[in-house]
């Protein structure tokens, strides 16, 4: 893991524990907003309006199936040849 990544991370962590609400902790804000600033630049939503505009809200919110049907496939193939 790249060592911003594990700063990141264990910035994050110290912060979730501190128990209070996340949504409203100004680390918490900060850190994600230098975060996101970092790693797309001039992109970023949270900087640029016209990104943000262009944003539809759903970023990693769909299901995550990580080819279910295919393992599915290949476990029924397996019980099949035991």
């Amino acid at each position: 893991m790249a060592p911003q990544t594990t700063a990141f991370v264990t910035e994050w962590a110290a912060i979730t524990q501190r128990g209070h609400n996340i949504a409203d902790d100004p680390d918490a804000r900060a850190l994600i907003l230098r975060r996101e600033t970092r790693l797309k630049g001039p992109k970023a939503r949270l900087t640029n309006d016209a990104a943000l505009a262009r944003w539809g809200g759903a970023s990693g919110a769909g299901v995550l199936n990580f080819r279910w049907t295919v393992v599915q496939r290949h476990l029924r193939d397996l019980a099949d040849a035991v």
